[in-house]
């Protein structure tokens, strides 16, 4: 896999890139839906490495279809409907830092697993959660994040509103 370390993705992005092909975010962008959104509900045409880490990020045709742009609106609207603040329990990966460079080497760095009970959540976009913990403190996961899953509490009362 031939890799331009000038722009930081392959020669197969750049390529896919120039015959029109676009990443999640500037098809939300053109299409005016939510990046979580496209990622839910876009067909995806290929997928190509691209940053330090060498991700392997997924690229879409601009032509989406009416059912599946319809589809995406249909997300973002019911994220909409989910905004108002809940007690949920909360399960996530926390990632060690990573090191980014050509020589880099992360084979041993894995994820602890975190789950936190009655934590106040609330949908700010689309795209982004925000959750306060039982200690005050507040994290912003994206609703695509992997290992991300939010369990609602059966009470939900009136003390959830932060």
């Amino acid at each position: 896999m031939p890799y331009d370390f000038e722009i930081w993705k392959s020669e197969n992005a750049k390529f896919a890139e120039e015959q029109g092909l676009l990443t999640a975010g500037q098809l939300a962008s053109r299409l005016g839906v939510s990046i979580s959104a496209v990622l839910a509900c876009g067909q995806i045409a290929e997928r190509h490495h691209v940053g330090g880490g060498y991700a392997l990020v997924p690229y879409f045709s601009a032509d989406q279809g009416d059912w599946s742009v319809n589809e995406m609106r249909s997300y973002d609207q019911a994220a909409a409907n989910e905004s108002g603040p809940f007690k949920a329990t909360v399960k996530w990966l926390e990632w060690p830092a990573f090191k980014i460079g050509r020589y880099a080497n992360n084979s041993k760095n894995r994820p602890a697993k975190r789950i936190e009970e009655n934590c106040i959540v609330e949908r700010i976009s689309a795209n982004i959660y925000k959750i306060t913990l039982q200690n005050g403190s507040i994290l912003k996961k994206r609703a695509t994040t992997n290992g991300l899953e939010i369990i609602r509490s059966e009470v939900q009362n009136e003390s959830c509103n932060a």
